[in-house]
């Protein structure tokens, strides 16, 4: 039988984000006089923590930037286990794979510790072989690529919502999947497959790489 890695993006994929970061990030920026709309903080959902930070801060409050930082993560950490959603039949779907015989792994420009929480929230912490966390230096096909040399596949898929997964399973030479239900919404359209709901995503590993 071949090896089948499965990798996933995180928020917009497994994970309803904007049920905690949304109100994670307004409260943060409010504390700083910085106030923003939930259109403002969905389009950075998928972007490094950083990258979204420095996106969403006026010029004048930038030296700011750590203190928002670690207020983030302080609402994020409280909120996470009182609200953390996965999107319907993530759990089956995952399951289903798991069935199939394919390793799972995790990819996300998220901080490690906010990844644990959402997959620790969510019992699905035991799933997945691997976790790779945004690095400083490091794209996601870096990961992607650290991913094939550690396990070794017969084959691999990407599943994410944004532009960067896509082009992540294309410079990594793997198939990319497309999940248009997340927050990337016409980003998605460049990849190999796109999927409407998280239960299309194991029907499509099983036509095209589960021979």
């Amino acid at each position: 039988m071949q090896r089948i890695l499965v990798i996933f993006d995180l928020d917009g994929t497994l994970y309803k984000t904007e049920e905690v970061s949304v109100p994670a990030l307004k409260k943060a920026f409010s504390k700083f006089g910085i106030e923003l709309t939930e259109e403002d903080i969905l389009q950075q959902f998928g972007e490094p923590t950083d990258k979204i930070i420095r996106n969403l801060t006026p010029e004048g409050k930038k030296d700011r930037f750590d203190e928002i930082k670690k207020e983030i993560a302080k609402n994020e950490a409280e909120m996470i286990p009182m609200k953390g959603e996965l999107y319907l039949d993530v759990k089956k779907m995952l399951k289903d794979l798991k069935e199939l015989g394919c390793d799972l792994a995790v990819c996300s420009n998220g901080r490690e510790d906010y990844i644990k929480i959402v997959l620790s929230t969510t019992s699905i912490d035991d799933i997945f072989l691997s976790i790779k966390s945004y690095t400083d230096g490091k794209s996601k096909s870096d990961h992607i690529k650290e991913l094939l040399e550690e396990y070794e596949p017969d084959a691999a898929a990407m599943v994410g919502d944004r532009y960067h997964d896509i082009e992540a399973a294309e410079e990594a030479d793997i198939l990319s999947i497309g999940a248009r239900y997340g927050y990337g919404g016409d980003e998605v359209l460049e990849a190999d497959e796109v999927v409407m709901k998280p239960s299309q995503i194991a029907e499509i590993v099983k036509k095209k790489m589960h021979g």
